[in-house]
């Protein structure tokens, strides 16, 4: 599990909604079971929505060692020559961008987001979408990468 945060959200959490979505149920009220149907998930599904966001994510993949230097399998006879040349210039890159997308849930006041590892890890930036289509830069503040 991973935390991320963004000053902007907190505005937003603490101004934005009336009473926070976590102080809406009390003492024994969390403990009580509920019948779980579709329309008992419908109803929650919607209530919680504005607490879940899209996190976008750019990276940057470097060319793994063993394939720097090297020349093709292939020969002279590389069916990805041209693709490569045609694309590229030439040889594969050594480092490239790449973007990612994956999702989380606000978690309190402060604008905090639990996510997985995998959707932030070596992230160079972090953009954070809300349901209202808002976005806001946010950090990673914490990770457990054997947790994901």
């Amino acid at each position: 599990m991973l935390i991320i945060t963004t000053v902007a959200l907190l505005s937003l959490i603490t101004t934005g909604w009336g009473e926070p979505l976590w102080k809406t149920l009390e003492g024994s009220e969390r403990r009580k079971q509920i019948k779980i149907t579709s329309e008992t998930f419908s109803k929650l599904a919607e209530k919680l929505k504005p607490a879940v966001v899209n996190i976008s994510t750019t990276q940057v993949v470097k060319q793994h060692p063993f394939f720097k230097g090297r020349p093709s399998p292939f020969g002279e006879q590389d069916p990805f020559r041209e693709f490569f040349e045609r694309f590229f210039g030439g040889e594969m890159p050594r480092e490239f961008e790449t973007r990612s997308l994956g999702s989380g849930f606000i978690i309190n006041e402060e604008g905090y987001i639990v996510t997985n590892n995998h959707v932030v890890e070596n992230a160079k930036e972090i953009i954070v979408a809300l349901s209202d289509k808002k976005e806001y830069n946010a950090e990673v503040i914490g990770r457990d990468k054997k947790t994901d």
